[in-house]
């Protein structure tokens, strides 16, 4: 990660849960961490309360010294809106140079009311803004900026989910998950096009994507409780509550963990997908 130091992440959806976690991790590793949320008032916290702390963080890198201590700048932007990214782009640019981690980890998780027989268009709208087409421009403005000033080396990463590559029998799920897996064959298409790109010049920018399973986070803790009073059309086994009470999830920091390992491979490596799921999930 000694690499990365003093070099700019911008972290979508970095105003709660896994944006947290990967936003404060890549600062412990000297990175300039750029994080973005509709609501960017958390994010700026977040910043105020890391100027308290000690600047030494027990995951960095420490080997031959201390690691260079990295900055957080918030950024208003709603992934939906492809003006704001493009504004956010080119803010990032004027002022810190360009971004050279793009994590695309900002998603929306629709209520227990929105399955594919009863869910509503404006709702399957937003999940398909946020989910796939705000990530899809995101990595386009991202390698074309690299690309624009020449940078080395790049490092594209999508949170993506294991409904990435099934399908669970739970009806809410059933729209998120087809924006996910259509977020696993935009991963895949961007790194046959990034290979013609590392071909072509001097740069070597890899793309992966993380696909966790249940997250400890809010979002999952709201439809989880939601979820037990829908009624959602169908048999009773697309229709059941999840998670399970008992069944204790991943955490954010496992999967900034995780963004850490992809980060830290030599360029000659490229993780293309890290499956993350709880020890006794079933599913």
């Amino acid at each position: 990660m000694r690499r990365w130091r003093g070099r700019v992440a911008l972290v979508t959806g970095a105003s709660k849960g896994i944006g947290v976690a990967i936003a404060r991790t890549l600062l412990s590793h000297g990175l300039h961490v750029v994080g973005c949320a509709r609501d960017p008032a958390p994010i700026r916290a977040l910043a105020e309360e890391l100027q308290q702390e000690p600047q030494q963080d027990s995951r960095a890198d420490t080997r031959g010294g201390n690691s260079a201590p990295g900055s957080l700048t918030a950024l208003q932007c709603d992934l939906t809106q492809p003006a704001e990214i493009e504004a956010m782009f080119a803010t990032i640019e004027q002022q810190l140079g360009g971004v050279d981690v793009c994590v695309n980890n900002a998603g929306f998780l629709p209520g227990p009311d929105n399955s594919l027989l009863g869910g509503d268009f404006a709702t399957w709208q937003q999940t398909v803004h946020t989910n796939l087409l705000g990530t899809a421009l995101c990595s386009q403005l991202f390698v074309r900026g690299l690309r624009a000033r020449g940078a080395p080396e790049g490092h594209l990463i999508n949170i993506c989910s294991l409904t990435g590559h099934l399908v669970w029998p739970y009806a809410y799920l059933h729209f998120y998950t087809t924006t996910k897996q259509a977020v696993t064959a935009l991963t895949e298409g961007l790194r046959q096009e990034l290979l013609a790109v590392n071909a072509g010049g001097s740069s070597r920018i890899r793309v992966g994507q993380i696909s966790p399973g249940l997250v400890d986070t809010g979002m999952v803790g709201r439809a989880q409780a939601a979820d037990g009073n829908a009624a959602s059309p169908g048999p009773e086994e697309v229709t059941r509550a999840w998670p399970p009470a008992d069944l204790v999830g991943i955490t954010p920091q496992d999967v900034a963990d995780a963004v850490v390992y992809m980060m830290s491979t030599p360029p000659n490596v490229q993780v293309h997908d890290i499956l993350l799921r709880p020890t006794d999930e079933q599913d």
